[in-house]
């Protein structure tokens, strides 16, 4: 990649993580602190030498930490994404349909699983 291309593709993820970081758990609104709960606590840095840096502490202790390059837009998109699913995992929902002739219930599981499908 371009060394140019590379630096304001840089600029442009940072403006991204900012914007996809959920603004009610910032701290003081300062970029990159987290406070998830009182025992989990987030950073994201990023260097002048390109490097990402996600570290997330549970009480007081170091409990992970990713460090990496920025190479390439789709490559620190996909790792900062596994980072948030990491520590936001999405919630399961169940539901429980019932019908006494089945006719309309099943027409409805199919909707909702094509639903979720194009959601996914």
């Amino acid at each position: 990649m371009d060394v140019f291309l590379r630096e304001i593709n840089y600029q442009i993820f940072k403006k991204y993580v900012y914007y996809c970081l959920p603004k009610s758990k910032l701290n003081d609104n300062k970029f990159g602190t987290l406070l998830i709960n009182e025992q989990l606590h987030c950073q994201i840095f990023f260097t002048k030498q390109m490097v990402m840096e996600l570290s997330v502490e549970k009480n007081n202790q170091p409990y992970y930490y990713l460090h990496y390059e920025f190479i390439d837009f789709l490559n620190a998109i996909h790792l900062f994404h596994d980072f948030m699913e990491w520590l936001f995992p999405k919630k399961t929902i169940k539901v429980l349909i019932c019908c006494s002739s089945a006719l309309t219930s099943s027409y409805l599981v199919e909707e909702l699983k094509e639903y979720i499908q194009k959601k996914s």
